[in-house]
């Protein structure tokens, strides 16, 4: 990583950071406890069994994709690739650090870099025309 890049990153993670705690410091924390404490807990954890069921749908998207370049590539460290680049995408100001990420582990995984580049490109085409689709 060139020196302005390590610059760019390391500035992105202090504007990010400084944007969680200004926000938190002005959250009403017993309001928070309040509505914590009155939660449907069956809803949050439906609410959260869907959100990881779309981390399966995406993670076996982008191993069929890998697999039409006969790349082979276990569901379980596609799950974890993508989880990790979802930590990026929120925690950094952009979304181009996941997908950037998850190209990496495409990559590592043997599809070279024009292969990883175009993997990611055309799942994201895909779930965009999902999400059209939807919609």
């Amino acid at each position: 990583m060139s020196a302005k890049n390590l610059v760019l990153v390391l500035l992105k993670v202090f504007i990010s950071t400084s944007l969680i705690v200004w926000l938190v410091s002005r959250a009403d924390v017993s309001q928070i406890w309040q509505t914590i404490k009155t939660a449907n807990w069956g809803i949050l954890f439906a609410a959260f069994s869907i959100f990881f069921i779309g981390y399966v749908i995406t993670a076996t998207r982008w191993k069929t994709l890998l697999g039409a370049l006969g790349i082979p590539a276990k569901l379980r460290f596609l799950i974890a690739s993508f989880s990790v680049s979802i930590f990026f995408n929120n925690f950094l100001p952009s979304t181009i650090g996941g997908d950037a990420y998850r190209m990496y582990d495409s990559y590592r995984l043997g599809a070279g870099k024009s292969r990883a580049i175009a993997v990611i490109f055309i799942d994201r085409v895909i779930g965009l025309s999902a999400l059209l689709l939807i919609a």
